[in-house]
């Protein structure tokens, strides 16, 4: 399946090669079939392409910042299509474990022993074998392959010298790749772990996708515009005064737990989240996870984590099971507003997290005429043009508690059509969505929690060491779409 691996600079120039047989396909004999379809490569993005070389193979790539790897893959027999991606991701993870992120050819060259090594355990016969991290750092070292063979062959050279004690140094060399025999049994978690500092943390990720549109609410009447937008200055009850509320349409949360372990020994770790009884249906967990745990009593997680960071489960919560997750900001939109009923305003108030970071509101309007849109008012951050349909209102950072206000128009105005014939002719226009995008920290949508982390029984840890603690929430936006119109 896996013929070749190439790995690429952002030139396209080759910097490490792995064939897997002398008749795979070379990078030199594919090199004007993959130098044409470069331009076309996402470069720069961490995005993947296939590439159909022939009716034989296939070419699939992926790109960080500067460096492209790339599959050749054959054709037949038949598998998932999946597996060269999935492959490549591991593939980037695994490099960047040993040589540092962001991965780059530079690295990249001058370890080229230590690429290879990691590679060949990778891929075996054309199959993807071995991908787990901490398996894969007990056959290859962190140092250079030929660096180890050298200091190995000195040991045993100095070893055989009658005017050096032979016993000392052959046994150190022999005797360091065995590992106790019941670590060896933990396929996920490398042997003779040891660390100074003994820590462990959680980070509880979560995306939300979500198209929301506006629906009247039954028995409330509007305030007029004249009471509720008299100051630059608002008071938190002011953003109740509405009639429309936001439903969505379709939306999901995808969240993952991940976990980074700096324990030594062989830790056994139980983990309450509290809520996901409730919210979470079909979670994706990882092998160390003890499934009977789990379905006894959901929500609880025990399990004996590999070394360092490692993903514990992936799960998605549908909001239109859940409609009450739609994230830390409230929206209001109003529309034909004004003395002439042209106007707009878009009023944002952030809830229960201290702050939102890198907020941004995209307002999108259909039209063919080439107006762009008028700033009126704003009171956080600045409004611009990015095009004639779409403006950019970027208001970095919003504290909670502080109602944040837009007002405009589509266009601007013509005092020499301002009558009542004009306005009948030429009716207002407005924007059809809204598209925000902001990261939160300190919570998450669907309100999971941490409630208790422990270590159960620890083999290798001494019962006086008390191991750091930490947990994180992070929160961002995908497709975050309003639909304004009604």
């Amino acid at each position: 399946m896996i013929e070749s691996v190439f790995i690429t600079d952002r030139a396209g120039k080759l910097v490490f090669q792995y064939l897997q047989s002398p008749a795979s396909q070379s990078f030199s004999s594919l090199a004007n079939i993959i130098g044409q379809n470069q331009d076309s490569e996402p470069i720069g993005s961490s995005e993947s392409s296939i590439l159909e070389l022939n009716s034989d193979y296939n070419c699939c790539s992926k790109w960080n910042s500067s460096t492209c790897i790339r599959l050749i893959c054959s054709k037949r027999p038949v598998y998932n299509p999946a597996i060269p991606f999935e492959l490549l991701d591991r593939m980037f993870e695994a490099f960047e474990s040993y040589l540092g992120s962001p991965l780059t050819s530079t690295k990249i060259e001058a370890s080229t022993d230590l690429v290879t090594v990691i590679t060949n355990e990778m891929i075996e016969s054309t199959i993807p074998v071995q991908t787990d991290i901490n398996m894969l750092q007990t056959v290859a070292s962190l140092e250079s392959l030929f660096s180890k063979i050298l200091s190995i062959g000195s040991s045993l050279a100095n070893a055989a010298m009658p005017s050096k004690p032979t016993r000392g140094p052959i046994k150190s060399v022999i005797s360091a790749p065995e590992s106790p025999a019941n670590e060896a049994t933990i396929p996920w978690r490398r042997p003779n772990v040891r660390h100074t500092n003994n820590s462990m943390y959680v980070d509880v990720d979560e995306k939300i996708n979500v198209i929301l549109k506006a629906v009247p609410r039954k028995g409330r009447k509007l305030a007029s515009s004249a009471k509720r937008f008299d100051s630059a200055f608002y008071s938190a009850t002011q953003l109740e005064t509405s009639n429309i509320s936001l439903v969505p349409v379709s939306g999901t949360i995808s969240g993952s737990l991940h976990f980074n372990s700096q324990l030594s020994g062989i830790p056994h770790i139980q983990l309450y989240l509290r809520g996901a009884r409730d919210l979470v249906d079909l979670p994706q967990f990882h092998r160390c996870i003890k499934l009977d745990t789990w379905a006894s009593s959901p929500g609880t997680l025990s399990f004996i984590p590999p070394d360092g960071r490692s993903t514990l489960m992936d799960y998605t919560i549908d909001l239109g099971d859940h409609p009450g997750n739609l994230g830390f900001i409230n929206i209001d939109f109003q529309q034909g507003l004004g003395t002439y009923e042209d106007e707009f305003e878009i009023k944002l108030y952030c809830h229960e997290v201290k702050a939102v970071e890198n907020l941004i509101v995209e307002v999108i309007r259909d039209g063919q005429d080439n107006r762009g849109f008028s700033s009126h008012r704003i009171t956080h951050g600045d409004f611009s043009n990015k095009n004639d349909n779409t403006g950019v209102w970027n208001i970095r950072s919003l504290n909670a508690g502080v109602p944040c206000i837009f007002r405009g128009s589509i266009g601007k105005r013509n005092p020499d059509e301002d009558n009542e014939e004009t306005k009948s002719e030429k009716p207002p226009t407005f924007p059809v969505y809204l598209k925000l995008s902001y990261t939160a920290k300190g919570a998450v949508p669907s309100g999971l929690k941490v409630e208790s982390l422990k270590i159960v029984s620890s083999k290798g840890l001494s019962d006086s060491v008390k191991p750091y603690k930490g947990v994180k929430y992070i929160t961002s936006t995908g497709d975050y779409i309003v639909r304004t119109h009604r």
